[in-house]
């Protein structure tokens, strides 16, 4: 299973945490190597747009027939998940409430041949370098 479960992780973008500390007896080091895989990973120079293209507007269909959806920023203090979350919720209400909205002929015709099953949930990583 921990094999299986390692090669799925290698094909999605991967965040490493190395983690250092002292042991008990406060004299040995050691380090713990901690992999976080997400469906998208975006540096410093995406664009909210991209992100949102990217990672959110493949959901709205299945919004607009009532499924659930669920995006999740990462990243570490003052890295722009804030300012990048503002622009995401004005592009996917856009998306949603507005029918002329620049994404919306994207979304419109994805709800077409959107399979029906339940929502496909995003997790995002603002990532620095």
């Amino acid at each position: 299973h921990h094999q299986q479960q390692q090669q799925t992780q290698q094909h999605k973008p991967t965040v490493w945490l190395h983690k250092t500390g002292f042991r008990a007896d406060a004299v040995h080091m050691y380090v713990e190597h901690h992999a976080f895989p997400f469906d998208s990973v975006f540096d410093e120079s995406a664009s909210t747009e991209h992100v949102y293209l990217s990672a959110l507007a493949a959901m709205v269909p299945r919004v607009r027939r009532g499924h659930c959806a669920c995006v999740i920023l990462f990243g570490q203090t003052g890295s722009g998940k804030t300012y990048t979350t503002h622009g995401l919720v004005q592009l996917l209400a856009d998306d949603l409430f507005t029918p002329t909205s620049p994404t919306a002929q994207l979304t419109t015709a994805a709800m077409d041949t959107a399979p029906a099953a339940t929502a496909t949930a995003t997790a995002t990583a603002t990532a620095t370098a």
